[in-house]
């Protein structure tokens, strides 16, 4: 069975908890809050052990295997949490999965989580026996036409009106970025409690955040000034701004920033690509120019591929300093020749 993510929180309240889910989708709050639910639902249905496992290079799928096994010796009821992140599951995983779902354990709720999931590997083995018993639960970044609607259900949600005006600033304001969307609505919730929001409120709160606001940074690294950029992360950081937030805003600006850089190479017209990518003022428009061409189609791609580091670090899938790797790419982007770190 599949659902929306939008449609998991009704799914669980009118039906029976499912032996086994399969989150799939990039975007991170909704995958975040969609373990969330099915965590609080299986815990108010005594599922109040838990085992989690993340997939890295290396892993040992017996741990699997024994997380499975080692229920059957305790009376109780568990959680196992799979989390592939950017991964697809290999020989050995799809081996392993395929065993587990054809013959699953009792009193044990499974939570897999993957990025992406191609229409292929969704042929195989392992899929097509997670599909006879779970649930598969498919997570959408909302487009540009959906995402007032989200805004808007989001707000009434956390007990606030917004005018429509104020809608569409806060869309802008966060750029689609849904966990940036989600902090400023929390903000608005402290700030202006029991009261209508206006663009005015949007505004202030914007003003209020930092003395750096994060899309100032993105802006001063797209421009290519290597020395405010690095100022205004330290800023950042000591303002207590998630690290979380920074970096997936940053690595979609470097994925833009690479898309374009190709396109352009392969002769289309950056003009009337910049609307796909809500580019409208022609002071952006110059910028963006400028810092596609600042690097090379490889060096973009390459650029693209470290941010795969930065993401593992803030789901602790490897060891390193976020913000140091934040400060990395910062300086890169922004024109300044550094090292290239390895991929791990």
């Amino acid at each position: 069975m599949k659902i929306k993510a939008n449609q998991l929180a009704a799914h669980l309240k009118n039906s029976n908890l499912s032996m086994a889910y399969l989150l799939i989708g990039e975007e991170p709050l909704q995958q975040m809050e969609c373990a969330d639910v099915i965590r609080q639902t299986a815990l108010q249905a005594g599922f109040n052990e838990r085992d989690v496992l993340s997939v890295e290079a290396h892993f040992n799928w017996q741990q699997l295997t024994a997380a499975a096994a080692g229920l059957s010796l305790f009376a109780t009821k568990r959680l196992i949490e799979l989390r592939f992140a950017d991964k697809l599951p290999d020989k050995t995983a799809s081996e392993t999965l395929a065993a587990y779902f054809a013959k699953p354990p009792q009193d044990t709720i499974f939570i897999m989580s993957l990025d992406k999931l191609p229409a292929a590997n969704r042929k195989s083995a392992w899929f097509e026996a997670f599909d006879k018993l779970g649930i598969v639960v498919e997570i959408t970044l909302p487009d540009d036409q959906q995402l007032p609607a989200w805004l808007a259900q989001r707000l009434a949600q956390n007990g606030i009106k917004a005018t429509p005006q104020a809608i569409a600033l806060l869309a802008e304001r966060t750029e689609g970025h849904l966990l940036a969307a989600a902090q400023e609505i929390e903000k608005l919730k402290l700030l202006f409690p029991n009261t209508p929001i206006d663009e005015s409120h949007i505004l202030e709160s914007v003003a209020d955040s930092a003395r750096f606001a994060v899309f100032d940074w993105l802006d001063t690294v797209v421009a290519g000034h290597a020395a405010k950029a690095a100022r205004q992360l330290h800023h950042l950081r000591a303002e207590g701004l998630e690290a979380a937030i920074m970096g997936s805003l940053l690595t979609r600006k470097i994925r833009t920033l690479c898309q374009l850089a190709y396109a352009k190479q392969q002769g289309q017209a950056l003009e009337s690509l910049f609307p796909r990518f809500k580019i409208w003022q022609p002071a952006k428009k110059n910028t963006v120019s400028k810092a596609i061409s600042r690097h090379s189609v490889a060096k973009w791609q390459n650029l693209v591929q470290q941010t795969t580091i930065l993401d593992r670090m803030l789901k602790g899938m490897a060891i390193g300093n976020v913000w140091e790797q934040l400060l990395f790419l910062t300086m890169q982007v922004a024109g300044v020749s550094l090292k290239i770190k390895a991929i791990s």
